[in-house]
This record gives C-alpha cells, structure tokens and sequence, in this order.
C-alpha cells in the first residue's frame, strides 16, 4: 500500500504527466473538444507520421511519433482498425450463401484468404512482432508477470493456429492430396481444418474484444471498474477450485449409482407387459459433468435421477444426491462467491483514486520504455534503422567470434526520462558542456534517501524542541499533579468534617423523633398541662393547638414543631423529615464539590497565566 501512495502522490504524479504529455503542448489549457480534434488529426496523419519515421526517424517529424502519449494514441488507433476488420469479416457477402450449391464458397475445403483476411493477417502479424521485441526487451520473467501479456499471446496463438491450418487445407487441396476441391458442408468431417480453423478464429474473437478492457485504465471512472473486474476474475478462478471438487464428487457418485442403467435401454416388465425407458444422463462421466453444470441453470430434466427398473432404493439415493448437489453448489457456493465479488468491489471502491492511479501508471510506464515505437501493421516494414542495428551488432558478433573482443554488454537505459530530455542533451552538446548523467535506477533512489534524510532533518530544526525542554515539561505536570492531589486531599478533609457534622445533627433529630414514640405508662390528664409520669419520663410541655403563633403551616414545619414540644407526630411525617434532611445533605455536598471544581479550574488557569509570561527559551 505505501508504494500504492508513493506513485499516487501528487508530485510523483505531476512528473508522470508531464513526460507523458511531452509533445502534446497546450494540452491542459485547451478544452476537450480542442483536444479531441487534435487528437483526430494526428490519428489522420497515422501513415504520414509512420512513414516519415521510418526514413527519417531522427527528424522533428519522427521524433513526435517517439511521444509515450504518440505510442498510445497510435496503438489504440491501431487496434481499433484490427477490430474493426474483425467485425467487418462477420458480415462478408459470401457468408449468406448457404445450400446444396458447390459454387459458393462456403463448399470450398481450402478456400483463398479474402482481402479482409488478409488484413486480419497483416495486423496479427505486427502485433506478435510487436509481442517479441517486448518479450525481448523486458526479459522472460517480467513479461510473464503482466496478465495482459498472457491474453494477448493466447489470443494471438488463436489466429496464428487459425491461418495455419488455412494453408496447410489450401494447399493440400490444390494438390489433390485431401479429396475433391469443393463439398457441400453437410458431408465434411467434424476434423475438416476449416472447421477446426474457424472455431479458433471465433474464440480469437472473443479474446481480442475482451482486450479493448486494457485500455479502461486511461478513463477515471472506467479506470476503477476494470480493476474491480481483475479482482472479481481471480475471487473466480478461486471459487472454481473449490467448485471442480464439489462438482467431481458428486458426479462420480452418481456414475457409480447409474453405471448400468443405459438412457437408451427399455425395460418391460413381463406380468402387465408394460416397457419403460430410462432417462438417467449419468451413467458416464461426461454426461455426469455436462448434467450437473447445466442444471446449475435449469436446463437439465427434474426426471434425470429416474430408472426404468423399479429399483426404489437406488432411485431414491440418486435423487438424495442430486438436491444436495443443488444445495451445496447453489445455495452455499453462489452465495459465497457473490460475498467474494462484493468484498473485492468494496475494497477497490474504498481506494478507487489510488487504486487507479497506480494501475493508470503501470500502463503509461509501458509506453515510457525505448523501442516499439511504430505499431501494427507499420512494425514489419524493415527500415534503415533497423538494418545499421543489424549490421551493427553482426559485426560484433564476427569479432566476437574470432575472439578480438568480449560479448557487448547491454547499456541500462533510463527507464524514464524527463520533459524534452533528448532536447536539451543536444544543446548541452553543442554548448560543448558536461551532459547531464542519465537517470537510472540507483540515481533515482539516492535521490530519494537524500530528499528524505533532508526533508527529516529540516522538520526536526523547525520544531525547536530538545531533550531538556521535554524534561521541564514532565517536571512541571509532575508537580501541577501533585498540587491538584494535595488541593483534594484538603477538601476532601473538609467535606469529611463538614459530613460529621451534618452526621451528628442528623443523629441527634433522630434521637429526639425516637423519644416521642416511648411507652407511656400514665394518661395525660390534661391537654394543656404539664404532667410527669411515674416512670420518670421527660416532662411534655402542652401548646394550644389554636395558637397561630405556634402552629406552622407546612407539614415539615409542624413536624419540627411538635418534636421540639415533645409531642408526638404521625410516623409518616417523621418519614418525610428524613427524607427532607437527606436531600438538604446532596445539595450541601453538590455545593461543595461544585466549590472545589471551581476553585481546582482557578488554579489550572493561573498556572498556565504564569507559563505564558515567562520568556520562551531560545532554539
């Protein structure tokens, strides 16, 4: 992932367009109608630019079709042609002759390549020598590790195996070697080569259409979906695994089920006469594959498990098998296939920009390398250039040879190469300086470590924070920790005295509610009076209820009032006192803590006054 950002980065970006665009001036300050008519006229001049490069290719002219952006524009120009003559070959007028008539061509054994053929030809033959120069120029190993390599040289062996076997069938038909010349198609052999060669031809097809996906990874939004595409083919591939197994098992029960009862058998019965036939498609492995597979769509007959024979036993086994073949395969295995498919889709759509970027440069560095600058069909064509290569390295090889001198190493090139970087070695050149080095693999990353050892030493300088600045900074939180521990311990030594008092009040108007409700041992013996009782009890002094002075309003008031006259109140408003002298303790406690908080926030807010009055201290 980190390389993922590094080539995603907007630096690293803004250089890959740069020497991407080189050639291509205006670009970003035109519209992109501008740039689409430029566009169509360097397509229009694609045999023009061609030819001036392969007889001049030094020239100003030549040298615009070296341009990455040149190459890519001129090899999708020149795929789209191929399929365009793919497609245009489906509708060719000989093929809606159809019949018993040894005239048309579809009755010829070894039938002449049509100009549209010949095309095809042409441009399958520039693009598999465009596939060995690559093969030659990145080496065996990275070729083989770019899947699009893969399909272009399974697509290009489709179409070279296709001509093939239309020449050998031509010319073993002209030379009376293969039967008669024409034959209606009805009578040809499933292994006739023209068969064999357009069945090839049609998988080609398909393979060469599926290639336009590659060139997906230019466009932003496209770019994501034919990455999310790559991912959701190998999550298939995986499945597949799986799935073969769970298919060769149960088709290998089942053929061992129904080795003997033949589709084709009829069975009677001698009592009622009555004749059978059974319908059971897996009495050999093929037809057990081929059964299952289809099934998976619904194709197949629900009566596949059925035998002719009353055999319930083994009917019953096969039909078991054959619900837990569905079971298994659609119900398990689809549903975990669409969770792989959504679980790639949603990590690629999480990074799309960086998943595309990366992807996007991957391509453009295809086109960044020296050599396979002109495409298909131009590539074939020998040029001048070509031939003082050739010439050029026979020669050492003669030398070599003969032993007066070593085996010519190959020159690293520079793998990218800066904005008019050709340009400006010429004028160092001609200025008689000391040309630049190129850039090569080691350069980059000693630049690199440089630029990071540069860029970590300048952000530790702007900081301005060293070992003893860190170690000030811990003593002085140490000690505001330990004044803020010292500040709660006092109050929290406060609000414990605070707590005992308040413990005491509350105890002692306990104690006092708790006398009221004493046995007596006398009556009173008069409402008002004062009377003392022969158990010496406390004496009870007697208020006239029709006192207004005396007699509160509130029921916590009345409460209070008749416990300090020593009468004796309802339990219930006894009740509603506690209660009443519990939430006055809260309030009291919520009020000191809220006390203690301020208090604590003062002190913070001083200390950090006191700090920014103090000088800076000095980088």
């Amino acid at each position: 992932m980190r390389l993922f950002q590094f080539v995603a980065h907007p630096h690293c970006q803004q250089l890959l367009t740069s020497i991407w665009y080189e050639g291509f001036p205006g670009r970003r300050q035109s519209g992109l109608i501008m740039n689409a008519f430029v566009c169509l006229m360097l397509i229009l001049a694609w045999p023009l630019l061609s030819l001036s490069y392969i007889i001049l290719p030094k020239s100003r002219l030549g040298q615009v079709v070296r341009a990455p952006f040149m190459k890519f524009l001129y090899y999708s120009t020149s795929f789209g042609f191929f399929l365009f003559f793919l497609t245009f070959a489906t509708f060719e007028s000989y093929r809606h002759v159809k019949g018993d008539s040894l005239d048309s061509r579809a009755a010829e054994r070894g039938p002449p390549l049509s100009i549209i053929e010949t095309l095809i030809v042409t441009w399958v033959i520039g693009m598999t020598w465009s596939e060995v120069k690559q093969l030659w120029d990145e080496g065996y190993k990275k070729y083989i590790h770019q899947w699009w390599n893969w399909l272009d040289f399974i697509m290009l062996s489709l179409y070279l195996a296709t001509f093939a076997l239309r020449t050998v069938a031509y010319y073993m038909v002209r030379n009376g070697n293969f039967g008669p010349e024409t034959l209606v198609r009805t009578y040809w052999k499933s292994d006739e080569p023209v068969l064999v060669s357009e069945s090839l031809f049609a998988v080609a097809n398909v393979f060469s259409f599926a290639r336009i996906i590659y060139l997906f990874q230019m466009n932003p939004y496209l770019g994501p979906l034919q990455i999310s595409l790559g991912c959701m083919l190998i999550d298939i591939a995986k499945f597949f695994f799986l799935f073969f197994l769970i298919l060769s098992s149960f088709a290998i029960g089942l053929v061992q089920l129904y080795w003997y009862y033949s589709p084709l058998a009829r069975m009677c019965e001698q009592t009622d006469h009555v004749c059978l036939e059974s319908i059971s498609t897996f009495t050999s492995m093929a037809d057990s594959y081929i059964t299952l597979i289809w099934s998976l769509f619904s194709i197949t007959n629900t009566k596949s498990t059925d035998v002719g024979e009353r055999h319930e036993i083994t009917q019953w086994t096969g039909r078991a098998l054959y619900i837990a073949y569905h079971v298994t395969s659609i119900i398990v295995l689809l549903n975990m296939l669409i969770a792989m498919m959504s679980h790639s889709f949603q990590r690629i759509n999480d990074h799309a920009d960086l998943e595309w970027k990366f992807h996007r440069t991957q391509l453009w560095m295809g086109f960044f390398d020296e050599g396979s600058t002109l495409t298909a069909p131009f590539n074939i064509i020998i040029t001048p250039k070509s031939g003082l290569n050739f010439l050029r390295k026979s020669y050492c090889v003669f030398k070599w040879s003969l032993g007066k001198s070593e085996w010519p190493k190959a020159k690293r090139r520079p793998t990218i190469k800066r904005p008019r970087y050709l340009q400006r070695m010429r004028e160092v050149e001609e200025a008689n300086e000391m040309p630049e080095p190129k850039l090569t693999y080691e350069t980059i990353m000693q630049r690199l470590v440089s630029r990071y050892i540069h860029q970590t030493k300048k952000k530790s300088q702007m900081e301005g924070i060293n070992e003893d600045e860190l170690l000030e900074i811990k003593q002085d939180i140490s000690s505001l920790r330990y004044e803020l521990r010292e500040e709660r311990r006092k109050e929290l030594a406060r609000t414990s005295s605070n707590f005992d008092g308040i413990k005491r009040e509350i105890l002692r108007t306990l104690s006092s509610a708790d006398r009221v409700y004493q046995p007596r041992t006398a009556q009173e013996r008069g409402r008002n009076g004062i009377e003392r009782a022969n158990t010496n009890l406390p004496l009870r002094v007697a208020v006239p209820e029709n006192d207004s002075a005396e007699n509160p309003t509130t029921d916590e008031t009345r409460t209070r009032h008749q416990l300090r006259l020593g009468r004796s109140p309802d339990r219930r408003a006894v009740e509603e006192l506690k209660t009443s002298i519990a939430e006055n303790v809260c309030k009291h406690m919520e009020a000191k803590m809220q006390e203690w908080l301020v208090s604590a926030f003062k002190m913070l807010e001083t200390k950090n006054d006191q700090e920014k009055k103090q000088p800076a201290p000095s980088v």
